[in-house]
């Protein structure tokens, strides 16, 4: 709570990192949803503190119809996270990679590109998902991610799927 409270960047990346899951109530995460800015703190909310949640699915699902961007996009990054291991049939993909499919293209920057990596996680549960995210990646087609002045790229999903899918079966 103290690194958090300091408003620095970094610190507040290490609180994601050290933060009890359990111990987080829906009004702290919140807050610190809230209080995101960047990517960065976004990702690192999402994978070390929000995909640990007990209540993660419940808060990734809110999260990902947001229309603040940082919000969004640790909602998706969430789900890109947590797809491995949800324990949830297929079907329940199905709406995620039509959303993604339908509004992509007129959702915010960072959003965008966290999309893409949800769609990706979708396509490594199973080969009817992988069908079914390569035929929503040619729908969807070029996705324009404004990374800034980085060497960060949104990894185009289908040759990235491919790529994911054989490392996997290593």
């Amino acid at each position: 709570m103290d690194l958090w409270a300091t408003g620095n960047g970094d610190a507040r990346v290490l609180a994601t990192m050290i933060a009890d899951p359990a111990a987080a109530d829906a009004k702290l995460l919140e807050a610190w949803a809230k209080d995101l800015e960047y990517y960065v703190l976004a990702d690192c909310l999402a994978r070390y503190l929000l995909a640990n949640h007990p209540n993660a699915q419940k808060f990734m699902e809110k999260w990902t119809r947001s229309k603040d961007e940082w919000i969004g996009r640790a909602g998706w990054m969430t789900l890109a996270v947590i797809a491995g291991t949800l324990d949830e049939p297929d079907a329940y993909f199905d709406g995620y990679l039509q959303t993604i499919e339908k509004k992509i293209h007129g959702s915010k920057n960072r959003v965008k590109d966290a999309m893409i990596r949800a769609l990706i996680a979708i396509a490594l549960r199973g080969d009817k998902l992988e069908k079914k995210a390569v035929a929503a990646a040619k729908a969807i087609g070029k996705v324009d991610v404004d990374h800034g002045e980085t060497h960060c790229v949104t990894p185009d999903p289908i040759p990235y799927i491919a790529k994911a899918k054989k490392r996997k079966k290593k």
